[in-house]
């Protein structure tokens, strides 16, 4: 940081947004790029001495770490971010409430120590040291977990008989006459990829075959596994089949009635199931994180998002997300089109 990216950079810490008093007064911001200027490596001597270890390289390294205390983990979840006329965010107390106590006294499925954990399984699973992979995979956490409020897919037994198990023609005939069903808000009743509506009898041949197909990736084998393997973890692990992997990589049997819960109510077990996924699976024959590397656009957004969930659902929020994790993960200079709030907590 140079002192004139100080002036250019750090100006909202004069600026009072949404109710946040400014955090310093026209004299401290002046104390404060006294301080900067005083830990800037600018001088000739510095620049033209031979280093060992040239400390430019020092701090680039430190910046690798990667590590979050609390207050840089509350800022992840957005104040406010506006997609489609909704707004979506927390207030700063909220947040750290979830990070740290969880939500389960909120009637919530989020476990406590989530921050704690996360910077000890970031680093387990090299995600620490990319600013871009963790920006990526917090895009989805952030839609997948409600803004960390969820570890449990929410819905009732036929929700998830009818999404992982089987569905008959019937259900699907219900479905596709009442708009305010799962059938209609995940887009199930429009041909894959057009805004054109299937007939209501080619859906119930085609769904029911989707379903099928769905519970055979899923190893859903035995009735009852839908509801039994729900989605669970910060990216909702799901299936028999991925239940029992993950049980075999941890040594613990996830498949039992016993320990289908674990990976929900032991919050190491809900960030290590999530990033273990995410490490292992691909699209297109492309690991998630090598999709991530490509760097922020919509395009690696699509492709993640496919090898998240299978397609595209939720897109617009997941990459709003990402432009705002990109900004302050990545420290990069605010452009219009991915312009954040100031993320500051009221300290006085």
């Amino acid at each position: 940081m140079t002192p004139t990216s100080v002036r250019v950079r750090r100006p909202w810490l004069t600026r009072s947004e949404n109710g946040v008093p400014a955090r310093l007064n026209a004299e401290g911001f002046e104390q404060f790029k006294k301080h900067a200027r005083a830990l800037c490596i600018d001088h000739k001597e510095v620049l033209m001495a031979k280093w060992r270890f040239n400390p430019r390289e020092f701090l680039l390294s430190f910046r690798r770490n990667g590590w979050m205390c609390l207050d840089e983990m509350v800022q992840i979840i957005p104040r406010a971010i506006k997609v489609d006329n909704i707004t979506y965010g927390l207030a700063w107390d909220e947040a750290l409430t979830r990070l740290t106590a969880g939500t389960i006294k909120d009637k919530g499925t989020m476990p406590a120590d989530i921050h704690k954990n996360w910077n000890l399984l970031s680093r387990k699973y090299l995600l620490a040291a990319s600013p871009t992979r963790t920006s990526y995979f917090f895009s989805h956490v952030l839609q997948e977990t409600e803004l960390f409020f969820s570890a449990i897919e929410k819905g009732n037994e036929r929700y998830f008989r009818t999404m992982y198990e089987i569905i008959t023609p019937e259900e699907c005939e219900q479905d596709y006459l009442n708009k305010s069903s799962t059938a209609w808000k995940l887009h199930f009743v429009y041909i894959k990829g057009t805004k054109t509506l299937y007939e209501l009898e080619a859906y119930k041949k085609h769904r029911p075959e989707v379903v099928k197909e769905k519970a055979k990736e899923l190893g859903n084998t035995q009735p009852g596994d839908g509801n039994r393997f729900k989605g669970r973890g910060l990216i909702q692990l799901t299936g028999r089949a991925n239940y029992s992997e993950y049980g075999q990589y941890r040594g613990i049997d996830f498949t039992t009635e016993k320990h289908n819960d674990l990976i929900a109510v032991v919050s190491y077990n809900t960030i290590d199931s999530a990033l273990k996924y995410w490490v292992s699976k691909s699209y297109i024959k492309i690991n998630i994180n090598r999709h991530a590397d490509n760097g922020f656009s919509k395009e690696s957004c699509v492709l993640v998002t496919k090898a998240v969930n299978g397609g595209n659902t939720h897109l617009a929020i997941r990459f709003a997300y990402l432009s705002y994790l990109e900004q302050l993960l990545g420290d990069y200079k605010q452009t219009k089109n991915t312009k954040i709030q100031a993320q500051r907590r009221d300290k006085e």
